[in-house]
Protein backbone atom coordinates (compact mmCIF):
# COMPACT_ATOMS: atom_id res chain seq x y z
CA UNK A 1 0.00 0.00 0.00
CA UNK A 2 2.56 2.48 0.57
CA UNK A 3 3.70 1.97 -2.96
CA UNK A 4 0.01 2.86 -4.32
CA UNK A 5 0.02 6.19 -1.54
CA UNK A 6 3.73 7.22 -3.23
CA UNK A 7 2.03 6.87 -6.40
CA UNK A 8 -0.78 9.03 -5.75
CA UNK A 9 1.15 11.63 -4.21
CA UNK A 10 3.51 11.52 -7.02
CA UNK A 11 0.66 12.00 -9.31
CA UNK A 12 -1.46 14.81 -7.27
CA UNK A 13 1.96 16.97 -7.03
CA UNK A 14 2.71 16.45 -11.58
CA UNK A 15 -1.16 17.48 -11.87
CA UNK A 16 -0.96 20.50 -9.54
CA UNK A 17 2.14 21.79 -11.61
CA UNK A 18 0.48 21.04 -14.48
CA UNK A 19 -2.76 23.03 -13.81
CA UNK A 20 0.19 25.73 -12.91
CA UNK A 21 1.09 25.90 -16.23
CA UNK A 22 -1.88 25.72 -17.91
CA UNK A 23 -3.49 28.30 -16.07
CA UNK A 24 -0.13 30.23 -16.82
CA UNK A 25 -0.10 29.19 -20.39
CA UNK A 26 -3.64 30.77 -21.00
CA UNK A 27 -3.32 33.85 -18.96
CA UNK A 28 -0.23 34.61 -21.04
CA UNK A 29 -2.53 34.00 -23.96
CA UNK A 30 -5.13 36.31 -22.70
CA UNK A 31 -2.58 39.11 -21.73
CA UNK A 32 -1.04 39.08 -25.59
CA UNK A 33 -4.06 39.39 -26.83
CA UNK A 34 -5.29 42.45 -24.28
CA UNK A 35 -1.88 44.20 -25.74
CA UNK A 36 -2.34 43.57 -29.13
CA UNK A 37 -5.96 44.84 -28.90
CA UNK A 38 -4.98 47.81 -27.14
CA UNK A 39 -2.12 48.70 -28.96
CA UNK A 40 -4.56 48.69 -31.94
CA UNK A 41 -7.02 50.90 -30.27
CA UNK A 42 -4.48 53.34 -30.48
CA UNK A 43 -4.37 53.25 -34.50
CA UNK A 44 -7.84 54.08 -34.43
CA UNK A 45 -8.31 57.04 -32.30
CA UNK A 46 -8.29 60.86 -33.71
CA UNK A 47 -8.59 63.98 -31.29
CA UNK A 48 -9.23 61.84 -28.46
CA UNK A 49 -12.08 59.89 -30.05
CA UNK A 50 -12.46 56.44 -31.49
CA UNK A 51 -12.69 57.11 -34.96
CA UNK A 52 -13.28 53.99 -36.39
CA UNK A 53 -15.11 51.43 -34.10
CA UNK A 54 -16.18 49.06 -36.38
CA UNK A 55 -12.41 48.31 -37.67
CA UNK A 56 -11.48 48.33 -34.30
CA UNK A 57 -14.27 45.32 -33.44
CA UNK A 58 -13.14 43.43 -36.57
CA UNK A 59 -9.31 43.60 -35.17
CA UNK A 60 -10.58 42.64 -31.70
CA UNK A 61 -12.74 39.86 -33.17
CA UNK A 62 -9.97 38.36 -35.28
CA UNK A 63 -7.41 38.30 -31.97
CA UNK A 64 -9.82 36.98 -29.87
CA UNK A 65 -11.07 34.23 -32.54
CA UNK A 66 -7.45 33.08 -32.61
CA UNK A 67 -6.76 33.72 -28.62
CA UNK A 68 -9.36 30.72 -28.74
CA UNK A 69 -7.93 29.03 -31.08
CA UNK A 70 -4.69 28.78 -28.95
CA UNK A 71 -6.02 28.37 -25.83
CA UNK A 72 -8.61 25.35 -26.98
CA UNK A 73 -5.69 23.45 -28.40
CA UNK A 74 -3.86 23.79 -25.11
CA UNK A 75 -6.75 22.52 -23.35
CA UNK A 76 -6.80 19.60 -25.53
CA UNK A 77 -3.38 18.70 -25.38
CA UNK A 78 -3.27 19.14 -21.81
CA UNK A 79 -5.86 16.99 -21.71
CA UNK A 80 -4.68 13.96 -23.75
CA UNK A 81 -1.50 14.18 -21.53
CA UNK A 82 -3.43 13.86 -18.57
CA UNK A 83 -5.01 10.35 -19.81
CA UNK A 84 -2.03 9.74 -20.51
CA UNK A 85 -0.63 9.56 -17.70
CA UNK A 86 -3.78 8.17 -16.08
CA UNK A 87 -3.66 5.57 -18.97
CA UNK A 88 -7.36 7.10 -20.46
CA UNK A 89 -7.95 6.16 -23.90
CA UNK A 90 -8.22 10.21 -25.56
CA UNK A 91 -9.42 8.95 -28.89
CA UNK A 92 -12.37 10.79 -28.12
CA UNK A 93 -11.21 13.79 -25.93
CA UNK A 94 -11.88 16.37 -28.89
CA UNK A 95 -14.96 15.46 -29.04
CA UNK A 96 -16.04 15.43 -25.73
CA UNK A 97 -14.37 18.87 -25.10
CA UNK A 98 -15.86 20.85 -27.92
CA UNK A 99 -19.46 19.30 -26.87
CA UNK A 100 -18.94 19.35 -23.28
CA UNK A 101 -16.79 21.59 -22.33
CA UNK A 102 -15.29 24.25 -24.80
CA UNK A 103 -18.70 24.72 -26.12
CA UNK A 104 -18.39 27.20 -28.72
CA UNK A 105 -21.83 28.68 -28.32
CA UNK A 106 -20.96 29.57 -24.63
CA UNK A 107 -17.71 31.05 -25.52
CA UNK A 108 -19.15 33.36 -28.17
CA UNK A 109 -22.27 34.64 -26.14
CA UNK A 110 -20.41 37.17 -23.99
CA UNK A 111 -18.47 38.70 -26.85
CA UNK A 112 -21.80 38.68 -29.13
CA UNK A 113 -23.59 40.56 -25.96
CA UNK A 114 -21.45 42.78 -25.79
CA UNK A 115 -21.19 43.93 -29.48
CA UNK A 116 -24.98 43.51 -29.21
CA UNK A 117 -25.03 46.32 -26.27
CA UNK A 118 -22.49 49.05 -28.05
CA UNK A 119 -24.59 48.88 -31.24
CA UNK A 120 -27.41 49.64 -29.28
CA UNK A 121 -25.45 52.67 -27.90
Amino acid sequence: MDNELKRSVDYSRKRLQAIRNCESHISDILWKSTQKVITASKRYRGAGRLTNESALLSYAKNVTADAEESINSYISAYSKASCKILGIDSENIDSFLVSDILRKDNIRKPLGMYHSYHKRQ
